[in-house]
């Protein structure tokens, strides 16, 4: 194991927390490699390793993770050092397959910083998952289609979470979410696309439920959606 490696996992394990190793694991079936590190600290973590070893990228040896706050660094780096888009694709080319499990997956997405100059590029970038065969690349798609939810792409985005493969149960639950919070935002795009659509009924009725349980929607609106579930 590399010297870089080495010295993670015992940082890792040193700042364990066994009642959330617990908690999280139950969070996400499947996943036995969880050491227990709470997110806020992995953060902190990471601002330091971005500080203190520009050359992180390049020196650590991904063949070698064994642990999934291995794989939650390496995309927190990714999202958060601020790299050139070019190098920025590069490195989620290596990591989105290492995806396997929802947390990494939001956690990640929802820290890469896009701004309005390269915004358009990144879209392009994402929509390489959009038919990807792994459901956990599908998800990273559809998680980071949140970056866009305003005026020039929320058609675009419709139409895209319309037409993608939804049968794996992750895909399905971040569609039913990112419905969920495009009906806070733009509430007639919603309802006509709620109204006409090729989602099945599991996962319709999953995006209508969480419309439903926001806090942000009426009590009146609430009623409707419940109207519009199907049987």
């Amino acid at each position: 194991m590399s010297k870089l490696n080495e010295i993670i996992i015992k940082d890792m394990f040193d700042l364990k927390d066994e009642k959330y190793r617990q908690f999280h694991s139950n969070l996400c079936p499947n996943t036995d490699n969880i050491i227990g590190v709470r997110v806020p600290e992995i953060r902190k973590y990471v601002k330091k390793i971005i500080k203190e070893k520009p050359y992180y990228l390049d020196e650590i040896k991904i063949e070698e993770f064994k642990y999934y706050e291995e794989v939650l660094i390496y995309g927190l780096y990714i999202a958060m050092a601020k790299l050139e888009q070019t190098i920025l694709f590069e490195k989620l080319d290596i990591f989105v397959p290492l995806i396997d499990n929802w947390a990494i997956c939001d956690i990640v997405s929802g820290s890469i910083k896009i701004n309005k100059a390269n915004k358009n590029a990144v879209y392009k970038y994402i929509k390489k998952y959009y038919t990807s065969k792994k459901e956990f690349e599908r998800r990273f798609f559809i998680v980071m289609l949140f970056h866009f939810l305003e005026d020039d792409y929320i058609n675009q985005i419709i139409h895209d979470i319309n037409n993608i493969d939804i049968k794996d149960y992750y895909v399905s639950m971040a569609i039913a979410w990112l419905i969920s919070d495009i009906y806070i935002k733009y509430k007639d795009n919603c309802l006509q696309f709620l109204k006409d659509n090729n989602l099945d009924d599991k996962t319709y009725n999953k995006a209508c439920q969480k419309i439903i349980e926001s806090n942000r929607v009426t009590k009146e609106e609430k009623n409707e959606i419940r109207k519009m579930k199907r049987k």
